[in-house]
């Protein structure tokens, strides 16, 4: 069984508003039908009725647009476990727009915590120039690098072949 994390629905989840800009009646549709869920679940003497989980629903998609389905739907199944306060016989508009602030919060810390990360990740230059190391790949760097023992080796052949001596190749 998929068990959908906090993580996964704020940074890869389907943001509200491009859900409802492609696909609003269904969307809805949707979202009163977590909203809806929730009430039949606490059964409650004050809840709301069709008209307030309509405005309920548009009233939180006006105050957390940058929530995502998934989300709305970990908000809704926390209500259910009583992760976000219990519910005395009262289960209103405010209870909701509290519970999804408390996962408002919880976003930001975990966007906090994951650009704290990031930022960490990027460095510039060494912090220790002694421990850089240089590894020529093609015959050009090892020509830039002066003290290269195979540019020295060729320097010293070209000499070598200057000075006309030939000894070296007469043994062979």
């Amino acid at each position: 069984m998929y068990r959908e994390t906090h993580a996964n629905a704020i940074f890869h989840g389907t943001n509200v508003g491009t859900a409802l800009k492609f696909e609003g009646e269904k969307t809805r549709i949707a979202l009163c039908e977590m909203v809806q869920s929730v009430v039949d679940f606490h059964e409650m003497k004050k809840t709301l009725n069709v008209e307030q989980v309509l405005f309920t629903v548009e009233t939180l998609i006006e105050d957390f647009p940058a929530m995502t389905l998934e989300q709305w739907r970990l908000a809704c199944d926390g209500m259910k476990q009583g992760k976000f306060g219990k519910y005395f016989e009262r289960l209103k508009t405010q209870e909701f727009r509290d519970a999804f602030l408390a996962m408002e919060e919880r976003a930001a810390e975990l966007r906090e915590r994951r650009h704290e990360y990031e930022s960490k990740q990027v460095t510039r230059g060494a912090d220790d120039i002694s421990k850089v190391t240089y590894q020529p790949t093609t015959i050009e760097d090892l020509r830039r690098k002066k003290n290269a023992p195979i540019f020295a080796l060729a320097k010293h052949i070209a000499e070598l072949n200057k000075n006309g001596d030939t000894s070296s190749n007469s043994e062979t």
